[in-house]
């Protein structure tokens, strides 16, 4: 999948974000009414969907039949050095972004003293990263997913040092926000679009493991929620025992510190962890290319296999015949013949047994031009 694609999704997504999150918070008497509006627009999108978009096998694979068992396939998954160190990457980074956004309205409420102005930097952090997609799509055909994926998600670090040091200062917070958000569309787009290499290589690698890409994006999908939830779980125990209690206007120091770990120290210590398994994950840009051209050298070895009557000989050997011929027609002792020995194996690829590799070449039968078994092959 190309980036461009995943960033027009995340962009729209972005964009849809930042116009309904606002008008849910402010108008709370029609939260029935943007539910039903939303959940309509859903199962419209969730038709479209269904019924407009036709699933395209690839060529690779599609034709191959599976040699090994389903477990075997899945173990095979989950023994992947690529995809196990971006899953892992890609855990550890979410549950940095969420601990620390999942925290920021109490740290804004009850550290920074700005909770009356907590939807505008909700707003500011939403079109940031709304209109930062493009531009990291735009950074990611220059300089690459890797290297575009160190600049932006390292920038986080120090926005939320800032963000926990300082206190009651909005042109402050409306600045950090801002790249917030810029960070943030990082993390929608770059390991997103990571992923579908991650498949490549494990497909370039298994072609008889067909049917993998459901359980490849089904597990990152659970990464993702597993981070969300771990986040909450995790910020809700510290705060339970430092002593938060729900609707307090003010807290002790306890909860205090307890918010300022859970924004930054902690938060930064999980992301530098999901950096070194990004700096671990083996898939550059030039192996990338490496595994596009594999890919293609597959598609051109790739014949596509049509229904024909087949037979199994005495030596165990499958015999396809592929244009039967009418039993009487035979070329004579001396005649000129055509011929090109070509075919292809019940994995797909196809082999070339010519004397004139790529092209068909002119013999005359019994002239000892050839060996004796293609004389023997053609003539009667």
């Amino acid at each position: 999948m190309e980036a461009f694609f995943v960033s027009l999704i995340l962009f729209i997504t972005r964009v849809w974000d930042a116009i309904t999150d606002p008008l849910v918070g402010y108008l709370r008497e029609a939260f029935m009414t943007s539910a039903l509006l939303l959940g309509a627009l859903f199962f419209l999108c969730s038709m479209v969907l269904f019924l407009g978009v036709r699933e395209q096998s690839g060529p690779v694979g599609i034709q191959i039949e599976r040699s090994s068992s389903y477990l075997a396939d899945v173990k095979k998954l989950i023994g992947h050095v690529s995809y196990q160190r971006l899953v892992l990457s890609f855990l550890f980074t979410t549950l940095a972004f969420q601990m620390a956004l999942g925290n920021f309205t109490l740290f804004c409420i009850h550290v920074a003293g700005l909770g009356a102005h907590f939807q505008y930097l909700i707003l500011a952090i939403l079109v940031s990263a709304t209109v930062s997609v493009p531009l990291w799509q735009m950074i990611l055909l220059r300089l690459g997913k890797k290297s575009t994926l160190f600049i932006g998600i390292p920038l986080f670090i120090p926005v939320v040092i800032v963000l926990a040091s300082v206190s009651d200062n909005f042109p402050v917070y409306m600045i950090m926000c801002i790249l917030v958000g810029t960070s943030v569309a990082t993390l929608f787009l770059l390991p997103w679009s990571m992923l579908p290499d991650v498949v490549d290589e494990f497909m370039l690698a298994n072609p008889c493991c067909t049917a993998m890409e459901p359980l490849f994006f089904s597990c990152y999908c659970f990464c993702n929620k597993l981070g969300g939830g771990l986040s909450a779980g995790i910020s809700t125990m510290i705060l339970h025992l430092t002593g938060y209690k729900t609707g307090a206007c003010s807290h002790s120091g306890g909860v205090v510190l307890a918010l300022r770990l859970l924004l930054a120290p902690i938060p930064i210590i999980l992301l530098l962890v999901g950096l070194a398994f990004f700096y671990l994950y083996p898939i550059n840009e030039m192996q990338r290319q490496q595994i596009q051209q594999g890919q293609q050298q597959m598609r051109a070895h790739f014949v596509p296999r049509v229904k024909t009557d087949k037979h199994r000989a005495r030596m165990g050997v499958e015999v396809e015949t592929i244009t039967p011929g009418d039993g009487s027609t035979f070329p004579k002792k001396g005649q000129t013949c055509i011929v090109h020995y070509v075919g292809s194996l019940t994995n797909g690829h196809t082999f070339d047994s010519s004397r004139d590799r790529g092209k068909p070449f002119k013999f005359k039968i019994g002239k000892q031009e050839v060996i004796r078994a293609w004389d023997e092959g053609v003539a009667q």
